[in-house]
């Protein structure tokens, strides 16, 4: 499996469209604890943040990180298994920690 990674500035319409319009074209997305206070902002709270990045990761039939402080948690698709997670987060290990550094820990969002 390949990887790519981007390091996208805030956009100037909704981060919103910028995430789901990424993580059509990209197999990993990974966002920044600044991306997820915005997003947050945009939602309307953390809870419809949440149920908004849940119901992309459905739609888009892949997972969607979230990295803060050397730690970062997904929120998956539906119906995926925690080895089929684990599987997916280990074939993109390398550039994550290219990006973020090393990762301490990681584990689905609750």
């Amino acid at each position: 499996m390949s990887s790519a990674t981007a390091r996208l500035t805030a956009p100037p319409g909704p981060l919103r469209t910028m995430i789901d319009v990424t993580l059509g074209k990209v197999p990993l997305v990974v966002l920044t604890a600044a991306c997820v206070h915005q997003l947050i902002g945009e939602c309307g709270g953390t809870e419809k943040a949440g149920a908004w990045l849940s119901k992309l990761a459905d739609r888009r039939r892949r997972p969607i990180g979230m990295h803060r402080e050397g730690q970062t948690v997904w929120i998956p698709p539906a119906g995926w298994t925690e080895e089929r997670l684990t599987g997916y987060v280990l074939a993109h290990h390398r550039p994550l920690e290219a990006q973020f550094g090393p990762i301490a820990r990681w584990g689905r969002a609750s």
